[in-house]
């Protein structure tokens, strides 16, 4: 199994110093391997389907988030 993703957290200054304002967890791929047994815990139906997906291009959730 392989996901990969990223984190978009933009920062704020608070008080003087510089904080993550809030994380958002972008899912960009999943890969499942269906040779073998599987594993412990391995969900039968796609991974997460109700997670922020990233998407290349302007539709990306990125752009919406990290714009000044």
């Amino acid at each position: 199994m392989v996901i990969a993703g990223r984190y978009l957290a933009p920062f704020e200054c608070r008080d003087s110093d510089w904080r993550i304002a809030h994380r958002t967890v972008v899912y960009d791929f999943e890969w499942f391997n269906e040779g073998g047994t599987r594993p412990m815990g391995r969900p039968t139906e796609p991974f997460l389907p109700h997670v922020i997906r990233g998407e290349r291009g302007r539709g990306d959730y990125s752009l919406g988030v990290l714009k000044p």
